[in-house]
């Protein structure tokens, strides 16, 4: 049996002996491997009997602190202020509020917590003050005073106006007018919150003033509360803008030079792509962290979705980081479980689940603790702490989550979440000695969370209690450094239940297994590269069946279960027990977590593995572990032909080489950089040298040779940059970003495929069109008939067979402006739908100068590649791929079935149409290929769908299919909006959006109306058919399509799509 710690009974908690102090270690990277734990003041512990926690109160638990394994604190703002946003309306930078105790009490905290090994990193609201500031106070009273403009002013309240309002709940503008200075101000959370004037330099001397004195203080960290919001720029939302950062990057500059080891965490709810953007990069960093909010969401998706794919399609959006940078992750905290960075469908179904009673929702998300959002099921509150700990990021607990503490949605606002801190069944909860009326908040006292029964003391006393869980867990996470700084990489499973990946270092592999499902589960895991490996779990000890010969690994796992699991190569070391670790016959207990340490550092994340000298066989064993991992890699592994293996550039004893590689049926480009002083062999878009060459190619107008591959250039204009980073989430393909003036994305195809890449030929024939990005330029790979190995050195380890072709020649990379900031048409429209009535609004105009560049560049493509008549064989031919969709969506939903004949009419009609000539069209248009820049929209991607064969992609089609495309994507828009309940509203909004789209393309003749509709019929019967396999859910909208082309009335749509 556990033994229990020693308890204070003074204080509830466990017993430190005070000659154990850890002292802080000077290690700078510190933050990757911390465990955060977010303790509100008022909240945590009263010293004085006033009702109101203190810092004083603080200190007295901070030996709990230390023993649960917590490594630094966040205290969120404890200034002066009238505390009409829990303190986030800051009347005074530089002071502690009387309620909360003195300076010297402070300081005295801060010494106290480093002296148990604890850092404390402190919330900075930089974006606005409280209106009792005397800055504002200042400003409002003395326009042409020192102050008079710290803030954001105007004569009227018209200015900004795309910019959203954040607390739809409780404000109606961004802007409040001021009876005192008789001008408005701007605020982008509550009234009485003035922004802070980011263009005078003097805020900026003011607020970096603020920075120095409290890290002279000694804290560890500075938390950036709001920073998205700091400039506002008239046509812009007013986020993410590019002000923002160059004062975050001179707010780092200072830190780094004048109090180094002091991070800097940024709150920004945003898209991951846009949130990356505050890491900075290696040469301009900016923050050391960044919280990630749509991972938290998407958790409470999983868990009631039953699926991990929620979890798996944020992961794989997220951008891949800075080297020095980390994500700050987390379950809740003390503001609403933020449901802004869900769609609209996944916001109602979260509402649903997890917040029936409106009293539960604040703003847009959910004001609930952990456990009662859970329902106190133990076994999801362990299993949402193991996703936690194992994802990528450093984690943040929010006090009183590890006893499973309740909430209470009778008080107001967020309140509910920020109620006392249940140290024992005491009064008041053991939290303070004051009348229990005197409670700055009550302490919880509902049937299921409350004092008497969850508190600290009580779960002390019990071996198997939540509390005891957590302290375990973060000792185990403590002693593997890969969970904070290791590789991650998803895994696939044949069961959607089941989340597996891997958390990877030089010198530790561990694999996480976990079953979202409330009932048991099994699945075979696909982990190649591990082939062979031996299995032992990490909290136990016990010996796993090994991974099998062809890279298999089944497992089977109950309700909300999951596995931590080392794997190591064979050989390394002795077999784990099946029966686990024993206790010793002293009686003491086992330190389970010292089975599996690692004995050596973290690699860095860029090494696939060590190229030895061995021929073919060595390679291919290398590449194994990589490839068949690699997101463009196309279904189950089969074995890997290296073909060439071709040097075409050289750096001191590194060499970048390019690969073909045969796997089944397809030849893939794998660049990769060989050689250096530990003999890797590392993926060229991952490595410095090979992001050069990979640019060098494109747009640096430099051919790369040798005697069997070329990399021929063919640049258009030159491109710099001062860093370069993998664009993540990129599934058929490898992109790279290079940050310079402007900011350049290479993509690398991967697969070799001889001829000419529609996503190279079309946006290069549309460069000065301004229908797409700027072109910076493209390389081709030329191959020689009969290429051989021999091109490469033994010492390489490079040996490989010969590529028997003839000459052959294949887009292999390109090259074009990122767009930077750019917002896809999906999310603009969505996120607009949100709040419409059925009226477009503010969208007309830009749907309409959509259809305009739809039209714009199907000209230019005309003119300039070329057309052809459709003949009659081409047209039977569609006519048949249209009957055949019909066929199936029928045979998958018999209510189409009743439609047959106007189904066939509009086919019939649609052939008989007078068709235009064909030629090279897009292909796959729809809202999100397209992007909205300050100059307009810009058409993304023509390679068309990765998966036909590029003789297919290649060939003209008709340019009203791209047309029906973006008809049927409005469709989709407005059918989640329908979702939603919007119904009739969503109809209206529809029809008028795709009026507008027409309107903007110009006229289509009338003889060519017909076509468009079995093209739009077409398109929507092939909907049906993929929502049937894929997402049964939303095959409404797919059927309202096919009901909108044939014209049925309201009842019969009903019927169809009720089908």
């Amino acid at each position: 049996m556990t033994s229990l710690p020693s308890v204070n009974a003074a204080k509830s908690e466990p017993r430190v002996e005070e000659t154990d102090p850890r002292g802080i270690t000077p290690d700078p990277q510190w933050y990757k491997h911390a465990v955060f734990y977010e303790v509100l003041l008022k909240a945590f512990g009263d010293s004085d009997g006033d009702g109101v926690g203190d810092i004083r109160g603080l200190i007295s638990h901070l030996d709990y602190i230390q023993w649960l394994g917590i490594d630094c604190i966040w205290i969120p703002p404890f200034y002066p202020s009238p505390g009409r946003d829990g303190g986030y309306d800051v009347a005074d930078y530089t002071a502690v509020d009387p309620v909360y105790g003195t300076m010297d009490d402070f300081r005295e905290l801060v010494e106290k917590a480093h002296d148990r090994g604890i850092r404390v990193i402190i919330d900075i609201v930089i974006n606005h003050t409280s209106a009792d500031h005397p800055w504002f106070q200042s400003s409002r009273s003395n326009p042409d005073g020192p102050y008079g403009d710290f803030y954001v002013w105007a004569d009227d309240d018209a200015g900004y106006s795309d910019a959203r309002i954040i607390f739809v709940d409780t404000e109606t503008s961004n802007w409040a007018f001021d009876p005192v200075r008789k001008q408005y101000y701007w605020h982008r959370f509550f009234s009485h919150q003035p922004d802070l004037n980011f263009e005078n330099p003097k805020v900026h001397a003011a607020v970096m003033d603020v920075f120095r004195f409290w890290c002279n203080l000694g804290v560890d960290g500075l938390r950036l509360d709001a920073i998205p919001y700091l400039y506002e720029e008239e046509g812009t939302n007013c986020e993410n803008l590019p002000q923002t950062h160059a004062f975050i990057a001179k707010v780092r500059a200072m830190l780094d030079e004048e109090f180094p080891g002091t991070i800097l965490l940024a709150e920004a709810n945003q898209w991951p792509n846009d949130v990356v953007e505050y890491f900075g990069t290696d040469e301009q960093p900016e923050c050391h962290m960044c919280f990630h909010f749509p991972v938290m969401p998407r958790i409470y998706y999983a868990l009631r979705d039953q699926r991990a794919t929620a979890i798996i399609d944020i992961l794989r959006d997220t951008p891949a980081i800075p080297r020095d940078a980390q994500w700050g992750t987390f379950l809740r905290n003390h503001d609403e479980l933020t449901l802004e960075m869900v769609t609209t469908e996944e916001r109602a179904s979260m509402y649903k689940w997890y917040a029936e009673d409106s009293r539960m929702r604040a703003n847009v998300g959910i004001r609930r603790r952990l456990a009662s959002l859970l329902g106190n099921s133990r076994a999801e509150v362990e299993l949402a702490h193991a996703l936690l700990l194992s994802l990528p990021g450093s984690p943040y607990l929010y006090y009183g989550d590890e006893i499973g503490m309740g909430d209470n949605i009778w008080l107001s606002d967020r309140d509910g979440v920020r109620t006392p801190m249940q140290w024992s069944p005491d009064r008041n909860a053991g939290f303070s000695t004051a009348d229990p009326g005197k409670l700055y908040l009550p302490a919880i006292s509902s049937l299921a969370y409350n004092y008497q029964a969850v508190n600290v003391e009580s779960q002390l006393s019990q071996p198997a209690s939540l509390l005891h869980w957590i302290h375990g867990i973060l000792e185990v996470r403590s002693h593997h450094p890969v969970m904070g700084s290791g590789d991650f990489t998803l895994l696939d499973a044949n069961n959607e239940a089941i989340l597996a990946f891997t958390r990877s270092s030089e010198s530790e592999v561990i694999l996480c297994v976990m079953n979202l499902a409330n009932t048991a589960r099994a699945a075979n895991l696909s982990i190649p590269h591990y082939a062979g490996w031996q299995v032992t779990d990490v909290f136990g000890g016990a010996g796993f069946p090994g991974v099998a010969a062809d890279g298999s690994y089944t497992v089977t796992l109950g309700s909300r279960d999951f596995f931590w699991l080392k794997l190591e190569a064979p050989g390394v070391s002795e077999p784990a027990p099946r029966e686990g670790a024993r206790a010793s016959e002293t009686g003491e207990t086992v330190d389970y977590t010292t089975l599996s340490k690692p004995s050596v550092e973290d690699a860095e994340p860029e090494a696939t593995d060590e190229a030895e000298p061995g021929g073919e066989a060595a390679l291919v064993h290398a590449l194994e572990r990589w490839v068949y991992r690699a997101r463009w890699y196309r279904g189950e592994p089969q074995p890997l032909e290296v073909l060439s293996a071709a040097t075409l550039a050289e750096e001191s004893n590194r060499k970048f080489v390019w690969l073909l590689v045969r796997s089944g049926e397809i030849i893939y480009n794998v660049p990769v950089v060989s050689g250096g002083e530990a003999g890797l062999l590392t993926d060229a878009a991952q490595d410095p040298f090979g992001q050069r060459i990979l640019l060098a190619a494109c747009a640096g107008g430099t051919d790369f040779s040798s005697d069997e591959l070329t990399l021929r250039s063919r640049a258009l204009a030159a491109a710099s940059y001062s860093s370069a980073h993998i664009l993540r989430g990129e599934q058929s393909n490898t992109s790279i970003i290079y940050d310079g003036e402007p900011p350049v994305i290479v993509k690398l195809f991967r697969v070799f495929e001889p001829g000419k890449n529609p996503d190279v030929e079309l946006q290069t024939a549309l460069a000065d069109t301004g229908t797409v990005p700027a072109q910076f330029g493209s390389a081709r790979l030329e191959v020689e008939a009969g290429a051989s190995s021999d091109v490469v050195e033994e010492s390489d380890g490079l040996a490989t067979g010969t590529l028997a072709t003839d000459t052959l020649a294949a887009d292999a990379l390109t090259a074009q402006e990122f767009l930077r900031g750019g917002e896809d048409a999906w999310r603009v429209i969505t996120a607009a739908l949100a709040s419409s009535s059925g009226a477009l609004g503010d969208l007309e105009e830009p749907i309409r100068d959509l259809g305009k560049l739809t039209r714009t560049y199907l000209t230019e493509l005309a003119e300039r590649l070329g057309t052809a008549p459709a003949s009659k064989e081409a047209i039977a031919a569609q006519r048949a791929s249209w009957e055949a969709r019909a066929e199936r969506a029928m045979a998958q939903v018999p209510a189409l079935g009743e439609y047959r004949r106007d189904i066939t009419a509009i086919f019939d009609a649609g052939q008989a149409a007078n068709w235009p000539d064909l030629q090279r069209i897009h292909g796959d248009y729809h809202l999100g290929q397209v992007l909205r820049t300050p100059a307009g929209w810009v058409a993304l991607d023509f390679e068309g769908e990765p998966l036909r064969p590029l003789s297919e992609r290649q060939a003209p089609d008709v340019p009203l299919r791209d047309v029906a495309g973006m008809l049927r994507s409005f469709g989709y828009a407005a059918g989640q909006g329908e979702r939603e309940g919007a119904g009739p509203a969503m109809r209206a909004w529809l029809k008028a959006a795709q009026k507008a789209f027409l309107s903007g393309y110009g006229e289509i003749p009338r003889d060519q109306q017909p076509l468009l509709n079995a093209l739009v019929l077409d398109k929507a019967l092939y909907e049906v058919s993929y929502e049937v396999a894929q997402r049964p859910d939303w095959l409404e909208i797919p059927l309202s399509g096919v009901a909108q082309v044939l014209r049925l009335s309201d009842n019969k749509r009903e019927a169809l799509v009720g089908s």
